[in-house]
C-alpha cells in the first residue's frame, strides 16, 4: 500500500520533472492551452507520467492568477492554494523594509509554502525558508532562491536571529480557514515559544483575528495590512521588529500611509447627520485598528461618531484624508422604501448602491428594488441610529 510519504515523493519528483529539460515541453504545452479539456489530459498523458501532467496543468492555472500578486513574475512555482496563501510582492516588500530597518542579516521564514515572503526577504539577507511539505519548500527555493529546509517548525533548534512565520489557516482536510489563532497550524500559543527564541520575529496572520489579542507577546505590535480595498493580513511584530511598542497600526498598500497608537473612544454625535455634512467611511486597516481617534485629531469639522460602535463619523467637513472615504450627504430620511422612492424620484434617481451595517437591510434586494429611471447614481447607507433607521443618500468626493 502507498503510504502518505511516498505520495509526496512522487509528487515532489513530478515537479522536479518540469524544472528539467525534458519537462519544459510538457508546461509549455499546458500554458499555451486555453482550458484544460479532457482531450487535452488525454494528449499529454501520452507523453508524460500522469502526475507530471497534473502538475503541469496546476502550474498553468497558477501562473495565469500569479500577475496580480506578483506582476513581471513570470517563472512563478506554485499551486493554486500555494498562490491563493502567499503574500503579494507588495505586502512583503512593505514587510520586508522593517527587517532591513532592523538591521536583519539572518532570516528564518517559518512555514514558508512558495515563497512570498521569502521573495522579498532575501533583498535584506540571508534567509532560510522552512516548510514541512517538501514540495512548498522545494517551490519557495525555486521562487526565493534560498535555502529550505523541510522540518516541522515547532522542532528547529537553531533558529536565526530573525524570524517570520506564517501559519497554516486553513483545514487541510476542508479547506476552509481558521480564525482562531489557537487553531492554527502550529497554534498561536506554540508560535509564541518560537517568537521568544528571536531577537525580532514576525506572525502572519489572519485579518479577523480577535481583538484585543489574548497572549500578544509583551511589548508587541500589532499591524493590520491593506492592500487597495482589501484587507490582506494582520502581522505580529515582535522584540527589535515592534517598532511601536504595545500599539497598533494600520497601514495602507501601496501607498504606504501608515499611522500608529492606542484605541481610544470616538465623540458621538448629539444629532441625526442633515444634508450638507458629510459622512466619513474609514478605511478597513484603520477600523480594524482601531484608531479612528488618532485619524480624527487633526481634522476639520469636528468629526463624530454617529451611533456607537457604528465605526462611520459625521463631519461639518470632509476629511481629505486616505483614512477615509468623503461622502457628501445630500438627503436624509426614514428607511422605508416608499419614501426613499420619492426622494429618488426627485433627484434624478438611477442606480443604487445599497450599503449598510449590521444588516439593517438586504443590500442586493434593497438595490433592485430602489432602482430609478433617472441618469444618476445614488450610494445609500441603509442603517440603525440608536432606536431609529435611516437612509443617508450620498454622493462620493474625489
Amino acid at each position: 500500500m502507498q503510504t502518505e510519504t511516498d505520495d509526496t515523493s512522487s509528487v515532489l519528483s513530478a515537479w522536479k520533472l518540469l524544472d528539467s529539460n525534458e519537462g519544459h515541453p510538457l508546461v509549455e504545452a499546458a500554458s499555451s492551452a486555453p482550458e484544460a479539456t479532457p482531450a487535452l489530459i488525454r494528449q499529454l498523458r501520452r507523453d508524460w507520467p500522469v502526475e507530471a501532467v497534473s502538475s503541469a496543468l496546476e502550474l498553468a492555472r497558477a501562473r495565469t492568477r500569479a500577475g496580480i500578486k506578483f506582476p513581471g513574475l513570470d517563472a512563478l512555482w506554485s499551486d493554486v492554494i500555494g498562490l491563493e496563501q502567499a503574500s503579494s510582492r507588495c505586502t512583503a516588500d512593505w514587510k520586508a523594509a522593517r527587517f532591513e530597518r532592523a538591521d536583519a542579516r539572518e532570516i528564518a521564514d517559518l512555514c514558508c509554502g512558495i515563497g512570498g515572503d521569502a521573495m522579498s526577504l532575501v533583498d535584506v539577507g540571508q534567509v532560510l525558508a522552512v516548510d514541512h511539505d517538501p514540495v512548498r519548500a522545494w517551490m519557495a527555493g525555486r521562487n526565493a532562491g534560498c535555502d529550505t529546509r523541510v522540518a516541522d517548525v515547532r522542532s528547529l533548534q537553531d533558529c536565526p536571529e530573525f524570524v517570520h512565520i506564517d501559519p497554516a489557516r486553513r483545514d487541510g482536510a476542508t479547506g476552509h480557514r481558521r480564525w482562531n489563532p489557537e487553531s492554527y497550524e502550529p497554534a498561536f500559543a506554540e508560535i509564541l515559544e518560537l517568537m521568544k527564541k528571536s531577537r525580532g520575529s514576525a506572525c502572519k496572520m489572519g485579518p479577523g483575528i480577535p481583538m484585543p489579542l489574548p497572549g500578544r507577546p509583551e511589548g508587541g505590535e500589532i499591524e493590520f495590512l491593506q492592500e487597495g480595498s482589501r484587507l490582506v493580513q494582520a502581522v505580529v511584530w515582535s522584540g527589535a521588529l515592534a517598532e511601536h511598542p504595545d500599539q497598533r497600526t494600520a497601514t495602507l498598500l501601496p501607498d504606504g500611509h501608515t499611522l500608529s497608537g492606542f484605541p481610544g473612544e470616538l465623540p458621538l454625535a448629539e444629532d441625526d447627520p442633515r444634508p450638507g455634512s458629510w459622512l466619513l467611511e474609514p478605511r478597513a486597516a484603520l477600523e480594524r485598528a482601531g484608531l479612528l481617534d488618532t485619524a480624527i485629531v487633526n481634522l476639520n469639522g469636528d468629526p463624530c461618531e454617529i451611533a456607537p460602535g457604528l465605526g462611520l463619523l459625521c463631519s461639518d467637513a470632509p476629511s481629505e484624508s486616505p483614512w477615509f472615504t468623503d461622502w457628501r450627504i445630500e438627503g436624509v430620511v426614514p428607511l422605508r422604501e416608499k419614501q426613499i422612492k420619492a426622494w429618488l424620484r426627485a433627484h434624478d434617481g438611477g442606480e443604487v448602491i445599497v450599503r449598510t451595517r449590521g444588516g439593517a437591510v438586504d443590500v442586493d434586494r434593497w438595490g433592485r428594488s430602489l432602482r430609478g429611471k433617472g441618469e444618476t447614481t445614488w450610494v445609500l447607507f441603509a442603517l440603525r441610529l440608536g432606536l431609529s433607521t435611516r437612509a443617508i443618500l450620498t454622493q462620493p468626493v474625489g
